[in-house]
């Protein structure tokens, strides 16, 4: 019994030892292997510097290779992935994070600034490596490898206010967002109006009173106007057809002298863009929304048309951006 017993600890023995030798031989190829606590360490990085933004999410790919591995930055701007594999990892990718649908007071968005004039209202979330590559090269495994990944600057979004606007009988509502003037987006969506009289302002915090007007024709909105109180002039910003249903998105981003864009159900068609009408022009800038205690980022009114009552509703979210340095 004694020697059967050695005997099978021999054979255990040889087993365990074979099974180790070939795992740990197993660093230099490019198979699946046990897991060696290898990550690929990619540090966000801006300007030449690091940059300590949380909740992106970076895409790492081998050289050759069709996996692509995720990890996400914490509030060091790093993202850790881990790798089974030898080899070269590409940074192929850097996404945000979309706040469009989050609850009131999330601070969670995150979307790259865009470049001026802006081409469309729309969350810009994605910014993929083209071309050259950060490179990680992963030559031992059982460590770390990290690389710096420039990326462009990214805006925090904060999901300022979420309700619903309902008129008087006399056509008027206010919305009212903010503490002070502020960049960022405005969403409306589910429009509902008893007569074809309603115009909604979006409202601008230069002190000429700039204003983006858009009017709806009792089936779709149909037009618009950049409106200015001083000087006056009124610039029509052309015909459009905006279901009710939405959502329609305006955005001002607070940079280049009062760039903005409308546009409508993520379309890339129907746009109405700052760069259509001159660029920077005073008559068209459209600086920071009109933010803070009594002053309004919405309005509805009737434009003195029609039998009252006038009844108009619609649903809005109302978004504000704050550039990460």
């Amino acid at each position: 019994m004694k020697k059967r017993y050695l005997s099978r600890m021999t054979i255990l023995s040889v087993f365990l030892f074979s099974f180790l030798f070939i795992a740990g031989c197993g660093g230099s190829g490019d198979g699946i292997f046990l897991d060696y606590n290898t990550h690929v360490i990619v540090q966000l990085q801006a300007a030449g510097s690091n940059y300590l933004v949380d909740g992106m999410t970076v895409s790492i790919q081998k050289a050759g290779g069709s996996v692509i591995l995720t990890g996400v930055t914490g509030t060091n701007g790093i993202a850790s992935i881990p790798v089974t594999q030898t080899g070269d990892y590409n940074v192929i990718q850097v996404e945000g994070v979309d706040s469009t649908t989050f609850v009131e007071g999330s601070e969670t968005g995150r979307e790259f600034v865009k470049s001026n004039p802006i081409a469309n209202p729309y969350p810009n979330l994605t910014y993929t490596f083209g071309g050259i590559f950060p490179i990680a090269s992963v030559t031992v495994l059982g460590s770390d490898y990290t690389v710096n990944a420039p990326v462009p600057s990214i805006n925090k979004v904060t999901v300022s206010k979420v309700g619903s606007s309902v008129s008087n009988t006399g056509g008027t509502s206010t919305v009212a967002a903010g503490t002070a003037a502020f960049a960022g987006r405005v969403i409306m969506s589910n429009l509902s109006f008893n007569d074809a009289y309603c115009v909604i302002g979006i409202w601008s915090s230069d002190p000429n009173g700039n204003k983006v007007t858009i009017y709806e024709n009792a089936t779709v909105v149909s037009g618009g106007d950049f409106g200015v109180t001083s000087p006056f002039s009124d610039t029509s910003i052309g015909t459009m057809a905006y279901a009710f249903a939405g959502p329609i998105y305006f955005e001002a981003p607070g940079t280049d002298s009062g760039d903005w864009a409308l546009g409508y159900n993520l379309s890339s068609t129907d746009l109405k863009t700052r760069g259509n009408y001159g660029g920077n022009v005073a008559k068209v800038n459209f600086l920071q929304f009109n933010g803070g205690i009594g002053n309004d980022v919405l309005q509805t009114s009737n434009d003195g048309s029609g039998s009252v009552p006038h009844n108009y509703s619609f649903d809005y979210r109302i978004f504000q951006f704050a550039k990460y340095l």
